[in-house]
């Protein structure tokens, strides 16, 4: 779980640090600030693969997303820091099931 708001400490953010074997992830974000002013998170894999992009939100808002990550690959949270009265912030849960 990680917790990660427009202006956090830069971007990207780790999520999973990348493994030998693929891996199955079940993405959910939840919106804890209200996403607004062209903040965005993309919650991706390092050649910018997106399992789930959180670009519009209410505080409350679940946002769910799943995907393949690649054998070798890391998941990250990329932030688009959007304009001067941006605002935003997810909490991010993954669950990453190792591939057969």
């Amino acid at each position: 779980m990680k917790t990660v708001a427009h202006d956090t400490e830069g971007s990207p953010i780790a999520l999973l640090t990348a493994d030998d074997a693929a891996r199955a992830c079940l993405v959910v974000a939840l919106v804890g600030e209200t996403i607004a002013d062209g903040a965005e998170f993309s919650i991706e894999d390092e050649n910018a693969t997106a399992l789930l992009g959180v670009t519009t939100g209410t505080a409350g808002d679940v946002l769910v997303g799943a995907g393949t990550l690649a054998a070798n690959k890391a998941l990250r949270i990329a932030i688009t820091a959007g304009g001067a009265s941006a605002a935003g912030e997810v909490t991010v849960f993954v669950i990453a099931i190792p591939g057969a």
